[in-house]
């Protein structure tokens, strides 16, 4: 600590509320570049900002900026830029950095296959084409099981049971290309199907049950 700081430090001893030295001392702290004491850099200006907030604020927020920088929890982060947007909503700097840190979130949680968590983090990073990305994602994921319930009915030629399957979900997803294109396979295998059953009664002579097919 060297003698202009110790003097600082006496003047707030002796006059706790004199914001020229809390603003003093806040420099101070936040120019030694250590995270101990930036950290205390942000305490004494907060205090200064109780007393005076015009006069506090751009320093405290330069502070809480360079304090945000040096966490390795985004966690820690986020909460620094949610001090610095309560003390000075659309404050540019932390909104941008803000928004970085859940695009971050959102793209580690999307490797991770924690479509909820990654939804929510691009939801908040304003990533609207990552968010509906992932929706899809979310949307193919509840799908899986109905399909393989319909190639299973398809295994069994149970056409009409595949293709009523493949129609309600189609109402539900009209814009998945793949799901229209299993639909349209279906209808056709269902109706190849058909006319090999209508042959077969065909070689056996069973005429009323090959016309009922056709």
């Amino acid at each position: 600590m060297d003698e202009a700081e110790r003097q600082i430090r006496q003047a707030i001893r002796v006059n706790p509320n004199h914001l020229k030295s809390r603003l003093l001392l806040g420099r101070i702290l936040l120019e030694s570049g250590s995270e101990k004491r930036v950290t205390e850099s942000v305490e004494v200006l907060e205090a200064a900002y109780g007393y005076d907030p015009a006069s506090a604020l751009p320093d405290l927020i330069k502070t809480l900026l360079a304090l945000a920088g040096m966490q390795a929890d985004d966690g820690r982060q986020l909460k620094l830029y949610d001090r610095i947007l309560q003390l000075q909503p659309g404050q540019p700097a932390a909104l941008e950095r803000q928004k970085a840190v859940w695009k971050t979130r959102g793209e580690d949680a999307l490797k991770r296959g924690e479509l909820e968590e990654a939804l929510n983090a691009f939801q908040n990073s304003g990533e609207e084409l990552q968010a509906l990305r992932v929706r899809q994602l979310m949307a193919r994921t509840l799908l899986i099981p109905l399909l393989e319930s319909a190639r299973q009915h398809e295994s069994r030629n149970d056409w009409e049971q595949a293709i009523s399957l493949y129609r309600s979900l189609f109402k539900q997803y009209p814009d998945d290309q793949e799901l229209l294109e299993r639909m349209k396979t279906a209808h056709n295998q269902a109706k190849a199907f058909q006319l090999e059953t209508a042959r077969q009664y065909e070689r056996r002579n069973e005429w009323m049950q090959a016309v009922s097919l056709y």
